[in-house]
């Protein structure tokens, strides 16, 4: 004879996906310089964390990863950021892959 299933509580799996992110966010910021493998395998999880259980992901995270392969940015290794007018604009050196973000500008009165 067959058990009773248990009810999801979607809930608890949105509190549990949430931590995940909170912490893979940390290792993330830890561990890019020092240990450039871990850093990437936390950049792939919190992808497949993010999307399998539609928790938001950091702000940031465009800033810290490639979005094309996937690998943590480390400044003056393997991302170019440039500046152009009112515009950063970042470049993936392993994939060439280009982000660009427009900065705040004060306008004036």
């Amino acid at each position: 004879m067959a058990g009773r299933r248990r009810a999801r509580n979607a809930g608890t799996r949105q509190k549990r996906a949430q931590k995940a992110v909170e912490y893979l966010e940390e290792v993330l910021d830890g561990s890019t310089s020092s240990d450039p493998e871990l850093a990437q395998t936390a950049v792939r999880d919190l992808r497949r964390v993010v999307n399998r259980h539609s928790v938001k992901a950091p702000a940031d995270l465009r800033e810290k990863a490639c979005r094309g392969c996937g690998v943590p940015f480390v400044h003056g290794r393997n991302v170019r950021v440039r500046i152009d007018v009112g515009v950063r604009v970042t470049t993936c050196l392993g994939c060439g892959r280009v982000s660009r973000k427009r900065m705040n500008q004060d306008v004036e009165q």
